[in-house]
C-alpha cells in the first residue's frame, strides 16, 4: 500500500510516484507529483504464478519523472507547501489515533 510513502509524508516530506496504484489514495497534486504512465502487459516475472502476460501494470514515464524531480528541485516553496499538506494528510488520516478511530468504529 505504499508505507514508505506515507512514513515519508508523514516527516513532512512530498514523494514523487506513479499516477496509478494504491498510493493515489492518499498522494495528489497537493501534496506530492503523481507521474505519468503508460499500461503495459507485465512481462519478465518467471519466479511467480501470479502474474500471467495478460496482467497489466503501471510503467512510469521516464521523461515526465525528470520533469517533477527538476520542478521539485527548482521549487522549494512547492516542496514546503506539499510537504506540509502530506504531513496534514497523514496526521488526519493514518496516524494511530486516526487508523485507530475507525477500528473501533467498524467494530
Amino acid at each position: 500500500m505504499g508505507l514508505p510513502m506515507l512514513q515519508s509524508m508523514s516527516c513532512g516530506v512530498p514523494v514523487i510516484t506513479t499516477g496509478w496504484g494504491a498510493q493515489t489514495q492518499f498522494v495528489n497534486d497537493d501534496n506530492g507529483w503523481l507521474i505519468d504512465y503508460d499500461k503495459v502487459n507485465i512481462s519478465g516475472m518467471p519466479h511467480s504464478a501470479a502474474y500471467e502476460p495478460t496482467h497489466m501494470w503501471a510503467e512510469p514515464n521516464r521523461e515526465h519523472l525528470k520533469k517533477l524531480m527538476r520542478d521539485a528541485f527548482n521549487d522549494r516553496e512547492a516542496v514546503k507547501r506539499k510537504g506540509l499538506n502530506s504531513r496534514k494528510i497523514v496526521e488526519e488520516n493514518y496516524s494511530y489515533d486516526a487508523v485507530g478511530s475507525k477500528l473501533l468504529g467498524a467494530l
